[in-house]
C-alpha cells in the first residue's frame, strides 16, 4: 500500500512540473507579425531590376529562416509573390492578436543623396508600446551599421492604426540610393537586416 501511494505522489509531481514547464513556455512566448509589403501586381518602388515588393520578400524569408528562438513565433502576412489586400492583412493579424507588427518597405526619393532606414509608429495609439518599439528597432538598426543614419517619425498608414497591436513600419533604405541598394540587395546584409529585425522582436 505504502509502495502505492510512493507512485501516486511521484506521478502527481511529474504532472504539476510538467504543467508548470508548459505555462510558463506559453507565457514567454512572443507572437510576432511580419507584414511583407505589396506583391504580387502591386511591385511597389522599383530601381532597375530590384523592386521593393522582391527585396522585403526576401529579408523576410531570411528572418523565418534565422529565426531558432522556440519562444518566438513568427507569422506571414504573404508568401511568395501574393497579391495580399491591406484589408485582408490587417483582419489576419488582428485574429492572430500578435504582441508586435512589424511592417517591411524599402523607400524611395528623387534625391538621391537621401539614405538610411525610417522608423513609423501611429499617434493614434492610446499607450506608448508602438513609440517604444519603433526606438528599439532603431537602436538595433544603428548598432548593425548598415546604413549611414535611421530616423523615428510619425504617421498613420493602414496596417498601423488598424491593427490593434503595437505595430511599426520600416523604410529599410532607399532604393534611390547608390549604397543602399548595395545593402539591400547583397544576401549577407539582407540577413544583417533580418537578424536585427529579429533582435528587436526577442527584447520587446
Amino acid at each position: 500500500m505504502k509502495n502505492l501511494f510512493k507512485i501516486a505522489l511521484a506521478v502527481l509531481i511529474v504532472s504539476t512540473f510538467a504543467f508548470t514547464i508548459q505555462q510558463n513556455n506559453d507565457t514567454d512566448k512572443i507572437v510576432a507579425v511580419i507584414d511583407v509589403g505589396h506583391g504580387g501586381t502591386d511591385s511597389g518602388g522599383n530601381a532597375g531590376f530590384y523592386s521593393e515588393k522582391e527585396i522585403v520578400r526576401q529579408i523576410s524569408e531570411k528572418i523565418a529562416l534565422l529565426n531558432t528562438n522556440e519562444n518566438l513565433e513568427i507569422h506571414f502576412t504573404r508568401a511568395g509573390d501574393a497579391m495580399v489586400s491591406l484589408t485582408d492583412r490587417v483582419a489576419l493579424i488582428n485574429k492572430l492578436n500578435p504582441d508586435v507588427v512589424f511592417s517591411l518597405h524599402v523607400n524611395q526619393s528623387k534625391n538621391k543623396r537621401n539614405t538610411g532606414a525610417e522608423i513609423f509608429y501611429s499617434t493614434l495609439e492610446p499607450n506608448e508600446k508602438s513609440k517604444n518599439i519603433a526606438e528599439l528597432a532603431k537602436k538595433k538598426i544603428d548598432e548593425s551599421n548598415l546604413f549611414s543614419k535611421s530616423k523615428i517619425k510619425n504617421a498613420n498608414f493602414f496596417i498601423l492604426k488598424n491593427s490593434k497591436a503595437p505595430s511599426i513600419l520600416l523604410q529599410l533604405g532607399f532604393l534611390t540610393n547608390t549604397k543602399d541598394i548595395e545593402t539591400l540587395t547583397n544576401p549577407d546584409t539582407q540577413s544583417e537586416i533580418a537578424e536585427a529585425i529579429l533582435a528587436t522582436i526577442s527584447e520587446i
